[in-house]
């Protein structure tokens, strides 16, 4: 392998002509090959980024605040005053400033501060062990020196050749943070905050390794705060081999490798992926090739040169493709071209194009395909607890995604779709999943249904805990029904006897508590009375979404056209996952996910979904009539316990 490292000052001139591809690219589709995660709760990105920006700030500090942090006389006492700096320096205003954004993500937030916790030690260890090696060398304690051995997010490039390849490659890259020891060893370290990748972690770091190596003489650490701190160091000479297969895979993704017959070859589904139900014959691969050169001839007529980045993905709705773009070509200039790659693909809708770590551009299948109930499989019930996650769909690994209503990121949920999007079949198969995976005794429900068609089954089933409500029929009050649900919830918090939540009350008494779902089709017609009526609605809607979680209770509104009308500033704030099914304009989609691309979905339950981080994409599960109605009737559940 030839390789020329750019020198130790972290220059980043080109290193020479090529094809640049950055170490994010390669970690994602690692990722997507092996999406499993390791331990630990989700974080999201502002506190992850707030993490880094926290030991960058503590390691610059100057050395009068260094010298006051360290002037305790025990690890303890340094590493409570390097948190209180921390927090006081960066935290703190972080916290202040996004105290909206973070509303409802309260257990992310201890979670980051618990990892502030453990970083913060981690640090006071370091240097307890570099002063007393100072001491022992007859020097005075000067805690500069081991902050100037660390350099944060270390900007790297390395240009990587081979034989088989018709040109180099540029890898790029920016590294959390580098440690520079005496006599010229190094390691990078990366930090990771909240539930991982394990192999995608490494196969990063182990990159920025390879970009920092100078004969050998360096080793890399992947330090994981979950917030409960974990290391991994590993020594140069071990990771060889992996670095000779990271070195295959970037050949792929940078699209260098010499011509084949078939350069674009199709991702094939994994053993596991979820069956699917076929209208008509299925892809194959020259109708992917042929998609792809369209694409691509399609991009460079509106002057954004791409290379394509890895194997495009099939999913049952679309094919998804990667691109790269090339010198000069802004991302955000993508989400401009949608229609005319609509024309020139021949497509119902303009393709979906989601910029961020990379640009994806989602494309709709010659031969779409329906996931079918029978062929998935429901997630596992708690012989006490029941299953409080509500089906979502089913995502371009195959895999049946969920939104459990037990965590604060969906605790309740906003749902939005024109009329044959597939919004109201997508919560009667929510529904179907809820009492499919629970006992009457784990589940009851409340059904408002101003259509009077979308819950009309669900009359006589024993998981209601009242009858169905027809707005507009004189004996329908849905102010009284919301205020039995905020009567119910502050009884539940008086009887929790100091438990933090009713999953800790059931622990506690070892029987269940039935968790409480109200689901509302076309909300936004109760919320077009007169403006008395809207206001009391909505402050009761408020109510519910700021303390229902803790104690089993849950609210599902959907509505055809999300406006700010309906769904207000209280609302968007405690109703904190989102469904989207096709809307009718770029706006309706920002309303519910900021951003755009829902507009451009193809109906009949296709799907963004959202709850941390950008949204994503999914395929809604199709339940027929009959297995519905069967479902609804059941008075038992449908799925084994573990």
């Amino acid at each position: 392998m030839n390789q020329r490292l750019q020198p130790p000052s972290f220059s980043r001139e080109a290193a020479g002509s090529g094809v640049e591809i950055s170490v994010s690219d390669v970690r994602q589709q690692i990722y997507l090959a092996d999406p499993s995660s390791g331990t630990g709760s989700p974080s999201c990105c502002e506190l992850g980024s707030a993490f880094h920006r926290l030991i960058a700030s503590l390691l610059n500090s100057s050395l009068s605040e260094l010298s006051t942090i360290f002037s305790g006389a025990s690890v303890d006492d340094w590493s409570a005053e390097l948190r209180d700096f921390g927090y006081r320096r960066e935290l703190g205003p972080f916290l202040v400033g996004n105290a909206a954004a973070l509303h409802g993500r309260g257990d992310a937030v201890m979670n980051l501060w618990a990892a502030v916790n453990e970083a913060t030690h981690w640090l006071a260890e370091l240097f307890w062990d570099h002063r007393q090696r100072q001491l022992r060398d007859g020097k005075r304690f000067n805690p500069c020196e081991l902050a100037n051995w660390f350099q944060a997010e270390v900007p790297l490039r390395l240009e990587l050749t081979d034989a088989a390849w018709t040109q180099p490659v540029i890898l790029k890259g920016v590294a959390d943070s580098v440690l520079s020891l005496p006599g010229g060893r190094r390691c990078v370290i990366e930090y990771k905050l909240g539930k991982t990748a394990p192999q995608a972690d490494l196969c990063q770091t182990t990159l920025y390794h390879q970009m920092l190596n100078d004969a050998g003489n360096s080793s890399l650490a992947v330090i994981g705060f979950l917030p409960k701190r974990s290391e991994r160091l590993i020594e140069g000479d071990q990771i060889g081999d992996l670095q000779q297969q990271l070195k295959t895979l970037i050949g792929k993704l940078a699209g260098v490798d010499r011509p084949r017959v078939a350069p674009l070859p199709q991702r094939k589904p994994a053993p596991t992926a979820t069956p699917v139900v076929s209208t008509s014959n299925p892809t194959t691969e020259a109708d992917v090739q042929s998609i792809a050169k369209r694409l691509k001839a399609a991009l460079n007529e509106a002057d954004c040169e791409s290379n394509f980045v890895g194997e495009p993905i099939i999913g049952p709705t679309f094919i998804r493709f990667t691109v790269n773009p090339a010198r000069g070509v802004s991302p955000k200039k993508y989400l401009s071209i949608g229609d005319l790659l609509q024309i020139r693909l021949q497509s119902n809708r303009p393709p979906v194009i989601q910029t961020g770590a990379a640009i994806t551009i989602d494309v709709q299948r010659p031969d779409r395909q329906f996931v079918a109930w029978d062929d998935i499989d429901l997630p596992a019930s708690d012989p006490l607890h029941g299953c409080a996650k509500v089906l979502v769909g089913v995502g371009l690994d195959g895999k049946v995604r969920t939104a459990d209503l037990a965590d604060t990121t969906c605790s309740h949920l906003l749902v939005a779709g024109v009329s044959g999007s597939g919004k109201s079949e997508w919560l009667r198969t929510a529904v179907a999943g809820l009492i499919a995976t629970n006992t009457p005794e784990q589940l009851q429900l409340v059904a408002i249904d101003p259509k009077r068609v979308a819950f009309h089954d669900l009359q006589g089933s024993p998981y209601l805990r009242c009858p169905v409500v027809f707005p507009g029929d004189a004996d329908a009050d849905i102010i009284a029904v919301l205020d039995e649900l905020i009567e119910e919830m502050e009884e539940r918090y008086a009887s929790l006897d100091g438990c933090a939540s009713l999953a800790e009350w059931i622990n506690r008494h070892g029987k269940p508590v039935p968790r409480i779902v109200c689901v509302c089709d076309e909300y936004a017609d109760i919320m077009l009375a007169s403006t008395k009526q809207q206001k009391t609605i909505e402050s009761r809607i408020t109510r519910l979404g700021s303390k229902g979680r803790a104690c089993g209770i849950h609210l599902i509104l959907a509505t055809q056209q999300p406006s700010r009308r309906t769904i207000t500033g209280p609302i968007q704030s405690n109703l904190p996952g989102r469904v989207g099914l096709t809307m009718t304009s770029a706006t309706e989609s920002r309303m519910l996910f900021e951003q755009r691309g829902a507009e451009d979905l193809l109906m009949k339950g296709d799907l963004m979904f959202k709850d941390i981080g950008a949204p994503q994409r999914y395929q809604a599960v199709y339940l027929s009539d009959d297995q519905r109605r069967a479902i609804y009737l059941s008075s038992t559940r449908n799925v084994p316990t573990p």
